[in-house]
């Protein structure tokens, strides 16, 4: 029980994953970035999950980090979609 107490706490303290856990924010931050930059200057209202696929393909180009910011991306996207659909208000409202 100690030793898997000990295990845990290590992997809180892990440098390596906190760098992960920051590459996978980065990448559910950027459909936002990229929403705001590019519906200011199209005429195009684009589905917001665009962006979030966007991100993910985008991310296959990344030198590193690839996968921690493919599933940022994807996490944006069901996000949204999640919204679009209402799934999201409906789970909101089960826990109150």
């Amino acid at each position: 029980m100690a030793s898997n107490l000990t295990t845990q706490f290590d992997t809180l303290l892990d440098a390596d994953e906190w760098e992960s856990i920051a590459a996978t924010l980065a990448g559910y931050l950027a459909p936002t970035v990229a929403r705001n930059v590019i519906e200011g200057a199209s005429p195009f209202d684009i589905p917001d999950e665009a962006y979030g696929l966007a991100v993910m393909f985008g991310a296959g180009y990344s030198p590193m980090y690839t996968r921690e910011l493919q599933v940022g991306g994807g996490l944006y996207t069901a996000d949204k979609a999640m919204e679009r659909f209402g799934l999201k208000q409906t789970v909101t409202d089960l826990g109150a």
